[in-house]
């Protein structure tokens, strides 16, 4: 977002951009292997990482070793390991 403020009334003025950011401390940050092997978890992780736009499942398909894997939005698909843990596929 671009401002203009004029300088006491004059034709002279500063132009600033102003930018959002988050911040996230160190040690805050999860991946896959971090969240439970649940779709509202998984759900939630991508759509931190994606900014806060919402990430949602787009299709389930079953791979050829047979376990179920999630195309998402953000056009990764994603399956959960024998342990449980999530993985990109």
């Amino acid at each position: 977002m671009r401002r203009y403020i004029p300088y006491l009334g004059s034709l002279i003025g500063i132009t600033f951009s102003i930018m959002s950011q988050a911040f996230v401390r160190e040690g805050d940050e999860q991946s896959l292997s971090d969240i439970p092997p649940t779709m509202h978890a998984l759900i939630n992780l991508l759509t931190r990482e994606n900014g806060g736009i919402r990430v949602s499942e787009r299709a389930r398909i079953t791979l050829n070793d047979g376990r179920e894997a999630h195309k998402m939005s953000n056009g990764l698909t994603y399956a959960k390991r024998s342990t449980g843990q999530w993985e990109i596929v």
